[in-house]
């Protein structure tokens, strides 16, 4: 539910979504889209709001440093060898009724990714 909000999202904020749920046996990139001839490679993470804590607050640097290695493998793989590329967070967060989420973008996440 959480990531079909997140592309709907980019969508509607001028990205083209290239690839859903990209797969290697070394992980997952959640979204994979493109906006003005940069790379945007997003995590997207969902939580039912608590109070305590933020939906982004889920996410290690260990993850972060797994998605820096999957961008470069999925770029790799599509012969992409010049251009700016980026690593994003959704942070999707429903009230207790699931209505229309909260959507955080947080972008550019890793340093010295482009």
């Amino acid at each position: 539910m959480g990531e079909n909000a997140a592309a709907e999202y980019l969508k509607n904020n001028g990205y083209e979504i290239l690839a859903r749920n990209w797969r290697v046996k070394w992980g997952e990139i959640d979204i994979v889209a493109k906006k003005d001839e940069v790379m945007v490679f997003c995590e997207v993470k969902s939580i039912i709001k608590d109070g305590d804590f933020l939906a982004e607050d889920k996410i290690t640097n260990t993850k972060l440093s797994q998605l820096r290695k999957l961008a470069q493998i999925f770029l790799s793989q599509k012969k992409i060898i010049d251009g700016p590329w980026q690593i994003d967070i959704l942070a999707v967060e429903y009230n207790d009724i699931c209505e229309k989420p909260d959507i955080r973008h947080l972008d550019n996440v890793v340093e010295d990714t482009c």
